[in-house]
Protein backbone atom coordinates (compact mmCIF):
# COMPACT_ATOMS: atom_id res chain seq x y z
CA UNK A 1 0.00 0.00 0.00
CA UNK A 2 2.90 2.35 0.18
CA UNK A 3 4.20 1.47 -3.35
CA UNK A 4 3.14 4.60 -6.11
CA UNK A 5 2.38 3.91 -9.41
CA UNK A 6 1.96 6.14 -12.32
CA UNK A 7 -0.30 6.24 -15.17
CA UNK A 8 -1.06 2.07 -15.13
CA UNK A 9 -2.41 1.18 -18.78
CA UNK A 10 -2.15 -2.82 -18.65
CA UNK A 11 -2.69 -5.54 -15.78
CA UNK A 12 -2.15 -8.96 -16.42
CA UNK A 13 -1.84 -12.35 -14.13
CA UNK A 14 0.68 -14.25 -14.49
CA UNK A 15 0.92 -18.20 -13.56
CA UNK A 16 1.74 -18.22 -10.45
CA UNK A 17 -1.07 -15.34 -9.36
CA UNK A 18 1.09 -12.01 -9.28
CA UNK A 19 0.01 -9.36 -10.78
CA UNK A 20 1.65 -7.05 -13.55
CA UNK A 21 1.42 -3.77 -14.05
CA UNK A 22 2.92 -2.03 -16.80
CA UNK A 23 2.72 1.82 -16.61
CA UNK A 24 2.62 3.84 -19.83
CA UNK A 25 6.05 5.64 -19.22
CA UNK A 26 7.68 2.11 -19.48
CA UNK A 27 7.72 0.95 -15.90
CA UNK A 28 6.77 -2.99 -15.05
CA UNK A 29 5.97 -3.79 -11.82
CA UNK A 30 4.88 -7.50 -10.07
CA UNK A 31 2.25 -7.28 -7.59
CA UNK A 32 2.63 -10.57 -5.41
CA UNK A 33 -0.45 -12.06 -3.74
CA UNK A 34 0.76 -11.19 -0.32
CA UNK A 35 0.88 -7.39 -1.51
CA UNK A 36 4.88 -7.06 -2.33
CA UNK A 37 5.61 -4.48 -5.32
CA UNK A 38 8.94 -5.08 -7.46
CA UNK A 39 9.74 -3.22 -10.31
CA UNK A 40 10.53 -5.51 -13.39
CA UNK A 41 11.64 -2.74 -15.61
CA UNK A 42 12.22 0.74 -14.76
CA UNK A 43 12.59 3.50 -17.81
CA UNK A 44 15.12 5.25 -15.99
CA UNK A 45 17.61 2.63 -15.02
CA UNK A 46 16.96 -0.68 -17.36
CA UNK A 47 18.66 -0.85 -20.56
CA UNK A 48 19.23 -3.12 -22.87
CA UNK A 49 22.92 -4.79 -24.69
CA UNK A 50 22.26 -3.01 -28.26
CA UNK A 51 21.39 0.28 -29.88
CA UNK A 52 20.70 3.12 -27.06
CA UNK A 53 17.05 3.22 -28.54
CA UNK A 54 15.93 3.69 -25.05
CA UNK A 55 17.89 6.73 -23.91
CA UNK A 56 17.57 8.08 -27.83
CA UNK A 57 12.96 7.92 -27.65
CA UNK A 58 11.98 6.44 -24.44
CA UNK A 59 9.88 3.04 -24.91
CA UNK A 60 6.30 4.19 -23.97
CA UNK A 61 4.34 1.29 -23.14
CA UNK A 62 0.70 0.28 -24.60
CA UNK A 63 -0.12 -2.88 -23.63
CA UNK A 64 1.46 -6.37 -22.48
CA UNK A 65 0.97 -10.29 -22.41
CA UNK A 66 2.61 -12.97 -20.19
CA UNK A 67 3.48 -16.34 -21.70
CA UNK A 68 3.56 -19.04 -19.93
CA UNK A 69 7.42 -19.50 -19.37
CA UNK A 70 7.19 -16.11 -17.41
CA UNK A 71 8.36 -13.77 -20.82
CA UNK A 72 6.66 -10.63 -20.70
CA UNK A 73 5.82 -9.02 -23.87
CA UNK A 74 4.79 -5.50 -24.94
CA UNK A 75 4.10 -3.11 -27.13
CA UNK A 76 5.64 0.27 -27.88
CA UNK A 77 3.24 1.99 -29.79
CA UNK A 78 6.37 5.11 -30.55
CA UNK A 79 9.08 2.92 -30.90
CA UNK A 80 7.10 0.65 -33.63
CA UNK A 81 8.30 -2.80 -32.06
CA UNK A 82 7.01 -5.47 -29.83
CA UNK A 83 9.54 -5.64 -26.66
CA UNK A 84 10.54 -8.88 -24.65
CA UNK A 85 11.64 -8.67 -20.76
CA UNK A 86 12.63 -12.19 -19.95
CA UNK A 87 13.40 -13.07 -16.31
CA UNK A 88 16.45 -14.97 -17.85
CA UNK A 89 17.49 -12.97 -20.56
CA UNK A 90 16.50 -9.49 -19.86
CA UNK A 91 15.08 -6.75 -21.97
CA UNK A 92 15.60 -7.37 -25.40
CA UNK A 93 13.45 -6.08 -29.09
CA UNK A 94 11.37 -8.93 -30.08
CA UNK A 95 9.34 -7.86 -33.38
CA UNK A 96 8.94 -5.14 -35.10
CA UNK A 97 12.02 -3.09 -36.96
CA UNK A 98 11.34 0.31 -35.03
CA UNK A 99 11.47 4.11 -36.27
CA UNK A 100 8.43 5.29 -37.90
CA UNK A 101 7.86 3.22 -41.33
CA UNK A 102 4.58 3.85 -43.72
CA UNK A 103 5.48 0.39 -45.36
CA UNK A 104 3.33 -2.86 -44.28
CA UNK A 105 5.82 -5.98 -44.48
CA UNK A 106 5.09 -9.61 -42.92
CA UNK A 107 8.00 -11.77 -42.30
CA UNK A 108 10.67 -12.38 -39.70
CA UNK A 109 11.05 -10.08 -36.40
CA UNK A 110 14.13 -8.02 -37.94
CA UNK A 111 12.33 -7.62 -41.80
CA UNK A 112 8.54 -7.43 -40.56
CA UNK A 113 7.21 -4.01 -39.14
CA UNK A 114 4.37 -2.11 -37.00
CA UNK A 115 3.00 1.17 -37.12
CA UNK A 116 1.44 2.26 -33.85
CA UNK A 117 0.95 -1.14 -32.52
CA UNK A 118 -1.24 -1.01 -29.34
CA UNK A 119 -3.32 -3.96 -27.69
CA UNK A 120 -2.39 -7.24 -27.55
CA UNK A 121 -3.01 -10.90 -26.36
CA UNK A 122 -1.74 -14.42 -26.54
CA UNK A 123 -3.42 -17.50 -27.59
CA UNK A 124 -3.02 -21.07 -25.79
CA UNK A 125 -0.60 -21.56 -28.15
CA UNK A 126 1.45 -18.81 -27.71
CA UNK A 127 1.24 -16.96 -31.11
CA UNK A 128 0.66 -13.47 -30.08
CA UNK A 129 -1.60 -10.87 -31.44
CA UNK A 130 -1.06 -7.65 -32.01
CA UNK A 131 -3.66 -4.30 -33.05
CA UNK A 132 -1.47 -2.86 -35.57
CA UNK A 133 -3.65 0.47 -35.66
CA UNK A 134 -1.63 2.63 -38.25
CA UNK A 135 -2.43 -0.40 -40.52
CA UNK A 136 -5.41 -0.30 -39.47
CA UNK A 137 -4.67 -4.55 -39.24
CA UNK A 138 -4.68 -7.38 -36.72
CA UNK A 139 -1.11 -8.85 -37.14
CA UNK A 140 0.32 -12.39 -35.43
CA UNK A 141 3.63 -13.03 -34.77
CA UNK A 142 4.02 -17.24 -34.40
CA UNK A 143 5.55 -18.54 -31.42
CA UNK A 144 7.88 -20.99 -32.37
CA UNK A 145 9.37 -18.95 -35.56
CA UNK A 146 8.58 -15.45 -35.18
CA UNK A 147 7.06 -14.80 -38.44
CA UNK A 148 5.06 -11.93 -38.35
CA UNK A 149 1.71 -12.58 -40.66
CA UNK A 150 -1.17 -10.35 -41.42
CA UNK A 151 -4.11 -11.78 -39.65
CA UNK A 152 -7.01 -9.45 -39.97
CA UNK A 153 -7.81 -6.28 -41.71
CA UNK A 154 -7.40 -4.61 -45.12
CA UNK A 155 -6.37 -1.51 -43.92
CA UNK A 156 -9.17 0.17 -44.16
CA UNK A 157 -11.21 1.67 -41.32
CA UNK A 158 -14.61 0.74 -41.71
CA UNK A 159 -16.37 -2.63 -40.16
CA UNK A 160 -16.65 -4.26 -43.00
CA UNK A 161 -16.11 -7.79 -44.52
CA UNK A 162 -18.51 -10.06 -42.20
CA UNK A 163 -18.73 -13.77 -43.22
CA UNK A 164 -15.43 -13.88 -45.49
CA UNK A 165 -12.37 -14.40 -44.71
CA UNK A 166 -10.71 -11.73 -42.32
CA UNK A 167 -7.87 -10.08 -44.40
CA UNK A 168 -10.70 -8.76 -46.56
CA UNK A 169 -12.23 -7.09 -43.75
CA UNK A 170 -12.17 -3.47 -42.74
CA UNK A 171 -11.44 -2.70 -39.22
CA UNK A 172 -12.24 0.03 -37.45
CA UNK A 173 -9.79 1.64 -34.49
CA UNK A 174 -9.16 -1.91 -32.46
CA UNK A 175 -8.81 -0.71 -28.53
CA UNK A 176 -9.23 -4.81 -27.17
CA UNK A 177 -8.05 -8.05 -28.73
CA UNK A 178 -8.52 -11.07 -26.85
CA UNK A 179 -8.31 -15.19 -27.47
CA UNK A 180 -10.03 -18.26 -26.61
CA UNK A 181 -9.41 -21.38 -25.77
CA UNK A 182 -10.65 -22.68 -28.94
CA UNK A 183 -8.28 -20.63 -30.75
CA UNK A 184 -10.63 -17.84 -32.06
CA UNK A 185 -9.99 -14.22 -31.86
CA UNK A 186 -11.91 -11.05 -30.79
CA UNK A 187 -11.05 -7.65 -31.56
CA UNK A 188 -13.15 -4.87 -30.00
CA UNK A 189 -13.31 -1.03 -31.21
CA UNK A 190 -16.91 -0.08 -30.74
CA UNK A 191 -18.26 -3.24 -32.67
CA UNK A 192 -17.16 -6.60 -31.34
CA UNK A 193 -15.68 -8.60 -34.39
CA UNK A 194 -14.75 -12.48 -33.95
CA UNK A 195 -12.18 -14.20 -36.48
CA UNK A 196 -12.51 -18.10 -35.97
CA UNK A 197 -9.94 -20.42 -36.20
CA UNK A 198 -10.69 -20.91 -39.97
CA UNK A 199 -9.82 -16.97 -40.43
CA UNK A 200 -13.67 -15.87 -40.93
CA UNK A 201 -14.79 -12.96 -39.43
CA UNK A 202 -18.08 -11.69 -38.09
CA UNK A 203 -20.04 -9.27 -35.84
CA UNK A 204 -21.30 -10.16 -32.74
CA UNK A 205 -24.74 -8.60 -31.20
CA UNK A 206 -22.27 -6.08 -28.91
CA UNK A 207 -20.47 -3.04 -28.65
CA UNK A 208 -17.84 -1.95 -26.81
CA UNK A 209 -14.19 -0.47 -26.88
CA UNK A 210 -12.73 -3.27 -24.32
CA UNK A 211 -13.24 -7.33 -24.07
CA UNK A 212 -12.46 -9.59 -21.69
CA UNK A 213 -12.67 -13.28 -21.77
CA UNK A 214 -13.60 -15.80 -18.84
CA UNK A 215 -11.08 -18.24 -18.56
Amino acid sequence: TNAQFNSIIAIQLDSMGDLIVGEFAGAIRKVTPSGQVTTLRDYQTLTYSGPPILDQIGIYLSDLCIASNGAIYFTATYDNRIWKLDPTNGLAPFAGTGGPTFQLQDGPPGIGTFLNPTVMALDSRGNIFVADNGNKRIRRIDHATGIITTYAGNGTSTATGDGGPATNAGLSNVTGVVADKKGNIYIAGGTIRKVDNSGIITSLPASSNYIAIDT
